[in-house]
């Protein structure tokens, strides 16, 4: 089933998940220069892009710093929770599949750049409404989470998260690429520290800006 992802995966990889986790009393949210998020939602802790299709960092995020041209990641990936998170956008291409072109969470040209991006894989659309519903059943959750699991196991980008206990990251905004009608912050990652560092002299990072040592 490997060959079915290819084309999705670097779509994927750049979706936001649009179900949010319930808020509870003891959950932050830390706006990092108005592009991203750093959110701890119970023990779930992520950066998420503040607008859709932009990549993220899955669970979990145990150190972060930034400034107006960096957001610096330390991470250590959570397989039972990485695999969570892309379920939900699983089943969230098929509910964005119908969802009204004038609804007001979309942005101009938002439905049909992801609406193409699905229709674009017909073998992984194929699959999945043969599978899911749009209303995000019982169901639906136990075959995305299947899905999301195969995903990560055979996938390179995936495997090379899990290849190692911890890595890191460096956005750039000062470098931007575009995607379809979107443009985004760079993602550097993951990387192992000595790569971190290497890379951070590199992007003249701040000396300032640093990540707690992992406990």
């Amino acid at each position: 089933m490997k060959a079915i992802y290819i084309n999705f995966i670097s779509c994927c990889i750049l979706i936001v998940t649009l179900s949010s986790c319930g808020a509870g009393f003891n959950d932050i949210a830390v706006d990092l220069n108005g592009r991203y998020t750093y959110r701890a939602d119970g023990s779930m802790t992520y950066i998420r892009a503040n607008y859709g299709f932009k990549q993220e960092i899955y669970p979990t995020v145990l150190s972060y710093d930034f400034d107006e041209h960096y957001i610096l990641v330390l991470q250590k990936p959570s397989r039972e929770l990485f695999i969570t998170f892309l379920a939900e956008s699983l089943d969230d291409y098929m509910v964005t599949y119908t969802i009204d072109s004038a609804d007001e969470f979309w942005a101009p040209g938002q439905r049909e750049f992801y609406k193409k991006k699905i229709s674009e894989d017909s073998n992984f659309y194929k699959m999945l409404s043969e599978k899911l519903s749009t209303e995000n059943t019982i169901k639906d959750m136990e075959y995305s989470q299947m899905v999301a699991d195969s995903i990560i196991l055979n996938e390179p980008y995936y495997q090379n998260i899990f290849s190692r206990k911890l890595n890191y990251w460096i956005i750039v905004h000062q470098e931007r690429q575009k995607y379809g009608y979107l443009d985004s912050s760079i993602f550097y990652g993951p990387y192992t520290k000595a790569e971190y560092l290497q890379k951070r002299k590199e992007l003249k990072v701040p000396k300032n800006l640093k990540l707690d040592a992992p406990q």
